[in-house]
């Protein structure tokens, strides 16, 4: 059965893929929820959703998931019945077995390795060369052609704001499995890259041991993001040398192995895209120039253990007129169907529109920039505006007297 046949849910910040199941063993289960093997406490997360599973569940409409709500709120009368499926995963994942699978899935199908260039491109715009290295390299090692026990391992390199995180984001949501996302920003000094790769004995903290290795142990074809790997203290590198090589070591020397995806993001070099307007934004010799100044800024950054280890450093294009135009639309249909959901019509004028993705053509700030001023600017402005009228519920976005204006 394939990825879309199930219904994607989120437990414990744990994603799983549910498949349809029937009412009658919904019920069935809820009705014979043994009170002794929870321990409602300790979980906070509102996991009945469960009967949000039932979204799916034979063409289960809204009235029928309120059934379910009620029925588990008058048979516990006594507790929230959010909590219902409650901090037993164990427990949890007895209910998964019987209809459904982990969303920590490691086997990917012939078909869906086919669609993910296309599923990628649909989600990425402007990127479709290293979509396609990214896709061929999981291909190989996905289909077996690869023999290969070590992960395979990207680095993503350009400009802020062009996709590199998202293409990273992308295929973690693809491939459905364990995922972990390191910010970098988060680890610039040497104490606190200890927490990924383990305290050294004596120190405080060795105890606990790795919180990578434990990622590491229960996902040992998971994915892991390092955003921004160059603001990272040079400590980090020196743990992952293992990761990359298929063994992660923690501090107390025990090897964990792991054969899945690693992806780095990098702006090392983006000074070298800031000039591509004045020698022809995004031709071919620009961008040629500044790929190569910014390999040999790589090699200043990094050193040469650490690149050797990566399989593929691709190189993300600076986005143009068309590509930004594309992409702000796409996210502004997203935002009117948001608003839409909460009964409220939203336009925009063609002059506004294309003030925004011209503000966007900076490469310092990419199509974030345009994204950034709807959410603070004009969602503000629609705020403010429905409060001094209650009943409005249609509005226009203008550009007008050099301001960006809602009406």
């Amino acid at each position: 059965m394939s990825k879309n046949s199930y219904e994607e849910v989120g437990i414990g910040g744990i994603k799983f893929f549910m498949k349809p199941i029937s009412k009658e063993k919904i019920n069935n289960f809820l009705n014979n929820i043994s009170m002794n093997d929870l321990a409602f406490q300790s979980y906070q997360h509102k996991v009945v959703s469960f009967a949000a599973y039932v979204k799916n569940v034979d063409s289960c409409e809204g009235e029928d998931i309120t059934k379910i709500y009620n029925h588990i709120a008058k048979k516990h009368k006594d507790l929230e019945y959010e909590r219902m499926l409650g901090n037993s995963l164990k427990r949890f994942q007895s209910v998964l077995t019987m209809h459904a699978y982990s969303g920590k899935k490691t086997d990917i199908t012939a078909n869906e390795l086919k669609d993910m260039k296309y599923y990628l491109k649909s989600k990425i715009i402007g990127q479709d060369d290293s979509i396609d290295e990214v896709v061929n390299s999981i291909i190989a090692k996905e289909s077996g052609i690869s023999i290969d026990l070590k992960p395979r391992c990207f680095l993503f390199l350009g400009k802020s704001g062009i996709g590199k995180t998202e293409l990273a984001n992308s295929v973690i949501n693809y491939l459905g499995r364990g995922d972990l996302t390191v910010n970098c920003e988060n680890y610039q000094q040497s104490h606190e890259v200890l927490s990924l790769r383990g305290a050294p004995p004596s120190y405080v903290g060795f105890e606990q041991g790795s919180s990578l290795a434990k990622f590491v142990v229960e996902n040992p074809k998971g994915v892991i993001l390092f955003d921004e790997i160059e603001k990272a203290h040079p400590n980090l590198y020196d743990a992952l040398y293992t990761l990359m090589d298929g063994k992660f070591a923690d501090r107390k020397n025990i090897q964990y192995p792991f054969e899945g995806y690693i992806f780095f993001t990098s702006n090392v070099g983006n000074k070298f895209y800031s000039d591509f307007r004045e020698i022809g934004f995004g031709s071919k010799n620009s961008i040629e120039l500044a790929t190569d100044n910014v390999d040999n800024e790589l090699k200043k950054r990094f050193d040469p253990p650490f690149i050797g280890r990566i399989n593929k450093i691709l190189h993300f294009n600076p986005l143009g007129e068309e590509e930004i135009s594309s992409i702000f639309s796409k996210y502004f249909e997203r935002k009117k169907l948001e608003l839409r959901h909460k009964n409220l019509n939203l336009s925009i004028s063609d002059k506004c529109f294309d003030y925004l993705v011209q503000q966007s053509l900076n490469p310092d700030f990419g199509v974030r920039l345009a994204q950034s001023i709807f959410d603070t600017n004009i969602m503000e402005q629609i705020a403010l505006l429905k409060l001094e009228k209650p009943k409005k519920s249609t509005f226009m976005v203008d550009y007008v007297k050099n301001e960006v204006r809602v009406k």
